[in-house]
């Protein structure tokens, strides 16, 4: 991941690592142990920043389906990490998945798993119309329960997405992102899944917390997509087409995919 962009008139230079891969995510607490007595590799590779695992409790062994903020998994391990890739002047760059989130118990409106703990929240931060599938199933808010408003962006099935119109929400994730650079001293974001939320809300996020460094998952295969949320954003953005033309190439030994836009390479980078 390399990158050389002004974000918000900040000057954005450097090489990043992501530090894992889906495999890995099995056994988290472990791989914070192992990532930590790489640090001192990472930082001699010349990485400026490195792209760390999600931290905190989640429904899914990978975390990417959030509960419990507040309970990081491999706490120490972590904390070590990240205090070692800083003193070398490595950015950690951590998660923030804000766009759903999983709960522990259900809700007395209408039996769902909703009742949100670590933060607590109620059925109001759940978006309204929020479908468990495609189509002919049911909502996770719905009955005499209080629902949020409708989702700024696309639905994802597999959890409750978050109202971030919500007057609690807002204030609730910054804090967490606050505390996650105070605790754990992260230097950076990367923001999961952003197609689900408005663009608006991710870029409130970020420069509450003052880094200079965020990316998002823009999940698309269109480049203008991509590139029309940085801009509403202000914040860097995976290349999804260039990455699918290059992984392409390499599999097919087809190279003329890397020159499609008129000689330049594919997706944002052209």
């Amino acid at each position: 991941m390399r990158f050389m962009e002004a974000c918000a008139g900040r000057p954005v230079v450097g090489v990043g690592l992501q530090s894992f891969c889906w495999a890995d995510l099995r056994e988290r607490k472990e791989l914070f142990g192992w990532l930590a007595n790489r640090a001192e590799e990472f930082a001699d590779a010349g990485f400026s920043h490195v792209w760390l695992p999600p931290a905190s409790q989640g429904l899914d062994w990978q975390g990417y389906i959030p509960n419990q903020w507040y309970k990081i998994v491999g706490e120490q391990s972590f904390r070590a990490l990240n205090r070692r890739l800083v003193q070398r002047g490595v950015a950690p760059v951590c998660e923030v998945i804000v766009n759903h989130r999983a709960a522990e118990n259900v809700t007395s409106c209408n039996g769902e798993f909703s009742a949100f703990s670590n933060p607590t929240w109620d059925t109001t931060a759940v978006v309204s119309f929020d479908w468990k599938c495609e189509s002919n199933c049911t909502a996770y808010c719905y009955g005499p329960c209080k629902c949020g408003n409708p989702d700024t962006g696309q639905n994802l099935h597999a959890a409750p997405d978050i109202d971030h119109t919500n007057p609690i929400v807002k204030p609730d994730i910054k804090a967490f992102m606050k505390w996650m650079m105070k605790e754990y001293l992260c230097k950076g974001w990367r923001f999961d899944m952003v197609k689900g939320y408005d663009a608006a809300f991710a870029k409130e996020y970020w420069q509450s917390t003052g880094v200079d460094f965020a990316i998002g998952e823009y999940f698309d295969g269109i480049t203008d997509r991509i590139v029309n949320w940085t801009n509403s954003s202000g914040i860097l953005a995976f290349d999804i087409p260039h990455r699918d033309a290059l992984k392409t190439a390499l599999e097919t030994e087809n190279y003329t995919l890397l020159g499609t836009q008129g000689g330049k390479p594919p997706g944002v980078a052209g």
